[in-house]
């Protein structure tokens, strides 16, 4: 890594940029990616330290700490795709789940834990609604698209929407990562593209409540949802690959698609009482819903 960056110029904490290529350090990795006829090139590897006092911290980390497949995926994988799409396809992503029930989409937005998986999930397994996306839902001007990742639920959300042991709908959990269980659904249940239809910002409160909201306020609300998820590309040293692809039209196209899709849909704020069931819940948001 040392020949890469001893002429870069180094832009923050282990991040360089030289010409057309991009450099990162994260945890034990060297990232370099590489812009070429308007394409990137990424390669990541193993960064090997001659100091003696990292070698020893990196062997009691790898001792300590398993390494994480998932996030390795998530930062290298995942990441830079989304970058591309929005550069390159005007694909945006947003913090949310949705579900398509009797040709409607719903889209459930919020911030973590306050309950759109649970909502999303409990809709596909019991109101035979197609699953579109959770935690990442990727839009355009006109329609939102799934995105094929893990579903990712609390033991508390597993629990409360009674996930059976077996199912051709999903899957038993896979694997537990942060306290999170992980389950795949099956294929044949999931939407591609949806056309726009019911966007519902979730809380929780004592008393079950909905009103309409304004085109301005859901985008301070989306946004603000996406810069508070640590999870998302802009979170990570991936995110900066644009970087390499200026575009001065980028964010504002993103706000237009953003703008173009949310003026096609119902949007409401929805408290949601916290005091009953998964299924009561979801009954109360479908009536209010007409579905």
């Amino acid at each position: 890594s040392d020949s890469y960056i001893t002429t870069a110029n180094k832009i923050g904490n282990n991040v360089y940029i030289k010409n057309e290529s991009y450099y990162y350090f994260l945890g034990d990795y060297f990232v370099h990616i590489k812009k070429h006829n308007n394409k990137s090139k990424a390669s990541i590897y193993l960064n090997h330290s001659s100091s003696i006092l990292k070698n020893i911290k990196k062997t009691i980390k790898k001792n300590i700490r398993k390494r994480d497949n998932f996030f390795l995926v998530r930062q290298f994988i995942i990441f830079p795709v989304f970058t591309m799409l929005a550069l390159k396809k005007r694909i945006y992503s947003m913090h949310a789940s949705a579900i398509n029930l009797s040709g409607r989409t719903i889209v459930f937005s919020g911030l973590s834990g306050i309950g759109k998986s649970t909502l999303s999930v409990a809709s596909t397994l019991r109101n035979d609604a197609y699953f579109i996306s959770d935690n990442y839902l990727l839009y355009d001007k006109n329609n939102f698209y799934c995105f094929p990742e893990w579903i990712r639920l609390s033991m508390e959300s597993s629990n409360l929407i009674g996930i059976p042991k077996s199912s051709k709908k999903i899957s038993h959990a896979y694997f537990k990562r942060h306290n999170r269980y992980y389950y795949r659904l099956s294929k044949n249940i999931i939407n591609d593209r949806n056309d726009p239809g019911d966007f519902i910002f979730i809380s929780l409160g004592e008393k079950f409540s909905i009103e309409n909201i304004n085109i301005d306020h859901s985008i301070d609300k989306i946004l603000l949802n996406n810069s508070h998820v640590n999870e998302f590309p802009e979170h990570s040293k991936s995110g900066l690959m644009m970087l390499l692809f200026h575009d001065s039209n980028y964010y504002q196209d993103m706000l237009s698609s953003l703008k173009s899709i949310l003026k096609k849909s119902h949007i409401y704020n929805i408290v949601v009482d916290k005091n009953i069931s998964v299924d009561d819940s979801i009954s109360n948001i479908l009536q209010e819903l007409e579905i």
